[in-house]
């Protein structure tokens, strides 16, 4: 519940071109509909950032990687950029949030305001709770944010990231002290070079991959989802647990695998190299339609490795190019989201039936049901 519910809630317009969350009345610079991710970063500094105080500066990022989350969050409830309610808007908003920098989350030089209320304190943060939410479950994940915000021992008190510590891993039953220290100690992400292969033989295909850390110290600790695409077309999902500087694993098959991706769906604050040119693909593939068939509007999401955007076409059963779309968002991840309204280039309404998709550069095979 909201923590000072007897005070209730405002926001006062001021002459500053951001917000401040001064409690339970918030300053903001514009009263705006496109403002609203910035009020909901200072409504969860009313959680995180009010009822729950940093005790030292160090632990900044418990306010504002805490309220930074918050609009990730919000996104995923609410939708972002056109994308519906759900886990691609959620994704989508984390690929906005995301820092690759050399900054760690604690900071050193308390006695800068640069220092303090560096980017790295409110997207880094963000990605830890995110990755945090990523290796222990949604329900564990909820369950001990909600005792975190209220706990008698801490609300309307000082709290330090060992607070939070205790608490996940009294929820989890985990030891996260490695997770915290890799994230929170050091300046920077895991870079991951990545080689594969494949044998195929009368019982099937195994496929052996190579993961190294080429980044300086740490080696960090983290599982990794691994998608493997094979020659008929489908793919399957596998999982490794990486904490080594150099680790090969290997995988019986019964399909050949013609390509993969290393952690698809951004679990991992992370850069990946692939070292074979087989990791790549000039094409751009096809990951998600939904919903299909569709009445008022169809979403795409697609994976392209090249460095422009790529656009999609809409044909119709004759072959012939109804409409262009370009990326409504573009992830940070090589992932692209599309929406066709069902209209046609000249802005009226394509009739109901069968539409394929394709894209600039090639690649894409998809067939779309439009009902009127």
């Amino acid at each position: 519940p909201y923590p000072f519910h007897r005070e209730k809630y405002g926001l006062a317009r001021f002459g500053w071109g951001g917000g401040m969350e001064h409690q339970t009345l918030t300053s903001v610079g514009n009263i705006a509909a496109e403002w609203r991710f910035l009020y909901v970063h200072e409504l969860g500094h009313q959680w995180f950032g009010d009822a729950l105080t940093c005790a030292s500066w160090r632990d900044i990022w418990l306010n504002e990687g805490f309220a930074s989350y918050s609009e990730a969050l919000y996104a995923e409830a609410r939708g972002f950029n056109g994308l519906p309610p759900g886990h691609e808007a959620y994704n989508a908003y984390m690929s906005s949030q995301l820092y690759l920098g050399d900054e760690p989350l604690f900071r050193e030089d308390t006695t800068s305001v640069a220092s303090l209320f560096h980017r790295v304190v409110y997207d880094k943060g963000s990605w830890l709770l995110h990755m945090l939410r990523g290796i222990t479950g949604d329900s564990l994940f909820f369950t001990a944010l909600r005792q975190y915000a209220a706990d008698s021992a801490l609300i309307y008190n000082s709290v330090r990231t060992a607070d939070v510590q205790h608490v996940f891993e009294k929820v989890t039953g985990r030891d996260l002290q490695r997770f915290f220290d890799q994230w929170l100690n050091y300046p920077r992400h895991p870079f991951y070079a990545v080689s594969w292969q494949s044998v195929t033989g009368d019982s099937g295909a195994v496929l052996t991959l190579s993961i190294r850390q080429e980044q300086p110290e740490p080696v960090y600790a983290m599982p990794l989802p691994l998608r493997v695409y094979f020659t008929d077309g489908g793919d399957s999902m596998l999982h490794v647990y990486n904490d080594r500087a150099d680790t090969t694993y290997r995988f019986s098959l019964h399909r050949t695998p013609v390509n993969l991706h290393l952690d698809p769906d951004n679990t991992v604050l992370k850069t990946v190299r692939y070292i074979n040119t087989t990791a790549y693909t000039p094409f751009t593939v096809l990951e998600k339609v939904w919903p299909n068939p569709f009445r008022t509007q169809v979403q795409v999401k697609v994976t392209a490795w090249q460095n422009s955007p790529p656009v999609l076409r809409i044909y119709d059963v004759k072959g012939r190019v109804i409409k262009r779309l370009t990326p409504r968002v573009a992830g940070a991840f090589h992932d692209y989201y599309f929406i066709w309204d069902g209209k046609k280039e000249n802005g009226q309404k394509a009739a109901s039936g069968i539409y394929l998709m394709g894209s600039e550069p090639a690649g894409v095979a998809g067939k779309l049901i439009l009902l009127r």
